[in-house]
């Protein structure tokens, strides 16, 4: 096991130990904390990004750059461990109803761990076992997809995985491959995929969710290849790839309900040798995306590098509040190969939050951030570009 995955390991134990999974917004904390700290990308990722993998004996893991390590990195490392998992614990002790909605069986997935654009604008079973809608099993173990739906901006579906003898260990991450046939890959076309999960009673329960580019017929077949899954183990022992066949097909009914916001003018900021643009806005009846794209000097973002410190966009509401992200990726170049002191970094990013009401106005903020040390506490500094704020009116 690697040191990054060790860290995340000891940090998912907090949670899981009691059975519970991990909030999107801790489990964020963590990555960005390894990602500005050691060097580790997200979790989360795009399907679109992917290069097919030479060996297909190895489930999908996170990639990970290369980190130097330092004594004074360490330190920091130290300090934002013991922030978060301080974090992790507040937030528990903070949302007793999680403990409280721990019940023999799920009514709903969705309505358990999905987007909140989801639990609040879609009908959700309430009460009641999960629904069943396929269940394939092998190799002793038993895939149950349970939920889907198509909005137009994404295909998401919820999934149980668990063993036909037993329970899967507290403690223990599992993670199931599933892969787009290319029959789905036709069908949907450039896709965003992300998914999370925990451990609810015994088994594995997640969503799954790809975000779409193009518009689908209102009926269709999903078709999801599952040739393995693998499985981080709390007890220590080496990660474990498991071999099967758990590959499904759904039909999915669903009608596009998205929408591209307009503006009269573009909404580009400029300040020095920088500038910012909120590109596109689409919006479903569960989400929107977000097109940013952020230029800064490449001398700056090798500063930044060094420095510890990455880009983060903030989206906050008329009130201030932060919209609640659901899903990130990015690509980025710079205007000469290789860059020189005078070339631009560039980074088009695209983020996912839930849908945001007509008539309102979002704030959207380039921020620097890192991890401070605050009257002998550690704490997330965040600093706005100057100049790049950006109001985007919402019809």
């Amino acid at each position: 096991m690697s040191f990054e995955d060790k860290i995340r390991n000891d940090l998912r134990g907090t949670t899981d130990e009691q059975d519970l999974p991990i909030p999107d917004a801790v489990r964020r904390r963590i990555d960005e904390t390894l990602a500005s700290l050691v060097g580790d990308s997200a979790i989360k990722h795009g399907t679109g990004q992917v290069d097919d993998k030479q060996n297909q004996n190895i489930v999908e893991v996170p990639s990970r750059r290369k980190a130097v390590f330092s004594l004074r990195r360490t330190r920091r490392l130290a300090l934002a461990i013991t922030f978060l998992l301080l974090s992790t614990s507040i937030w528990i002790a903070s949302n007793p109803q999680t403990v409280d909605s721990m019940k023999p069986y799920l009514s709903s997935i969705f309505g358990w761990i999905g987007d909140e654009g989801v639990k609040q604008n879609l009908q959700l079973q309430q009460s009641g076992e999960l629904p069943i809608l396929t269940e394939v099993k092998n190799n002793g173990y038993i895939l149950r997809i349970h939920e889907a739906f198509y909005d137009g901006l994404q295909v998401s579906f919820t999934y149980t995985f668990r063993k036909e003898q037993g329970e899967i260990p507290t403690g223990d991450y599992v993670i199931p491959d599933f892969q787009l046939t290319p029959s789905a890959k036709s069908v949907l076309g450039y896709t965003y995929k992300f998914d999370h999960g925990g451990l609810y009673d015994g088994y594995e329960a997640g969503v799954v969710k790809y975000f779409l580019q193009k518009k689908l017929p209102e009926t269709f077949t999903l078709a999801i290849n599952v040739p393995k899954f693998g499985v981080q183990h709390s007890d220590g022992r080496p990660y474990t790839v498991i071999q099967g066949d758990w590959s499904f097909e759904l039909p999915i009914t669903g009608v596009d309900h998205t929408h591209t916001v307009k503006w009269d003018n573009p909404l580009r900021a400029e300040h020095e040798n920088h500038s910012f643009e909120v590109v596109r806005l689409r919006m479903s009846d569960t989400a929107a995306e977000w097109h940013l794209k952020l230029q800064i000097p490449f001398m700056r973002k090798q500063a930044m590098f060094e420095q510890g410190e990455y880009v983060h966009f903030r989206i906050q509401d008329e009130k201030g509040k932060e919209l609640e992200g659901t899903g990130e990726w990015s690509t980025s170049h710079h205007t000469e190969r290789p860059p020189t002191p005078d070339s631009a970094y560039i980074e088009d990013a695209w983020l996912y939050t839930p849908p945001v009401p007509s008539g309102s106005t979002i704030t959207v903020i380039p921020m620097i951030r890192t991890m401070a040390t605050v009257n002998g506490e550690p704490e997330w500094k965040e600093t706005p570009l100057e100049g790049l704020t950006m109001q985007v009116p919402v019809q």
